[in-house]
């Protein structure tokens, strides 16, 4: 497989996020696992890659019905991070569950993950300006010019909260809604920092719809507004080759390079078959090139290439 091939692991997940772990010199995978009707799944599961290209799975790092005491299904779009404390490796596992958020926490990426034992996020921390949404798709990121850590989150807006030095609590002072203000925001936001700025890319529209896509924007110091640019659509359906509902991206770099790497979730149509709203319990993992022009803007990604 090249760099720039689409299938990543055989079968069906979804919402793919990752991390490098300087622990392990490698890459870990953390999707949804999908398949199920409603999305009614009910763990997660890790895959590790020295080079994004092989993947090798790990198995079951947290499965709701054994480890989460608040929850039972509904087990959704995973985000996690690596970070050193008093010279040890720790990883925080933020995941969705009913429709809320929880984290686990570890000293392994693949295995030992404990439940805080409560949610993180619940719609107590809704954007109080709108009445429907959800509190799922979380993403943590590590502002390393600060040393801080984020976490995102929202399912028809968009927050942003610091989280406190134990990574399993937030500042609840902090907690600011960053919705996107062209209108396109719907969930699953992932951000990643090159050079001179901070890119958020986001999906439009619902999974089961074929129009699900990716579009970004972009600031330079985490807590000043976003700047949407004209043109802002990264990924989206190509039905000359019967790809559908592209979205849910995550971007990993690779150390010490200035190669980026899109990951997503699309449905390929195979065999005649036609779209349902089933389809989008069917999603298969995907990788790109992510290429950046001169002045900093995302090329659109080119399915054809």
């Amino acid at each position: 497989m090249k760099d720039n091939d689409s299938a990543v692991i055989d079968g069906f997940y979804a919402d793919p996020d990752l991390i490098f772990s300087e622990k392990d010199n490698c890459f870990y995978l953390y999707p949804t696992t999908d398949g199920k009707l409603n999305w009614q799944g009910t763990y997660f599961e890790c895959f590790s890659s020295k080079d994004l290209i092989d993947w090798e799975k790990k198995g079951i790092i947290l499965d709701l019905t054994k480890d989460v005491s608040w929850a039972i299904d509904k087990a959704w779009a995973p985000s996690a991070i690596e970070k050193k404390i008093d010279n040890e490796y720790h990883y925080f596992f933020y995941f969705c569950a009913e429709q809320k958020i929880g984290v686990a926490t570890s000293t392994s990426p693949f295995s030992g993950f404990k439940d805080k034992g409560t949610p993180l996020i619940t719609d107590k921390y809704r954007d109080p300006s709108i009445d429907t949404g959800q509190e799922i798709d979380p993403y943590v990121f590590h502002d390393k010019k600060n040393d801080s850590y984020y976490l995102f989150w929202g399912n028809m807006y968009l927050a942003r909260a610091e989280l406190n030095s134990d990574m399993v609590s937030i500042k609840e002072e902090s907690i600011a809604y960053i919705t996107p203000n062209d209108g396109s925001f719907r969930e699953a936001v992932s951000v990643f920092y090159r050079k001179d700025r901070y890119y958020y890319i986001w999906s439009e529209n619902d999974t089961r719809h074929p129009d699900y896509r990716l579009r970004y924007g972009y600031n330079f110091s985490i807590e000043d507004p976003l700047i949407i640019p004209k043109d802002n659509v990264v990924l989206e359906k190509y039905e000359a080759l019967n790809i559908l509902a592209t979205g849910h991206c995550d971007v990993i770099n690779k150390p010490n390079s200035d190669e980026f790497y899109l990951f997503y979730h699309q449905f390929s149509l195979q065999d005649g078959q036609l779209w349902n709203d089933e389809s989008g319990y069917h999603r298969e993992l995907q990788k790109k090139i992510l290429c950046f022009d001169d002045d900093g803007a995302i090329k659109p990604i080119n399915h054809s290439i």
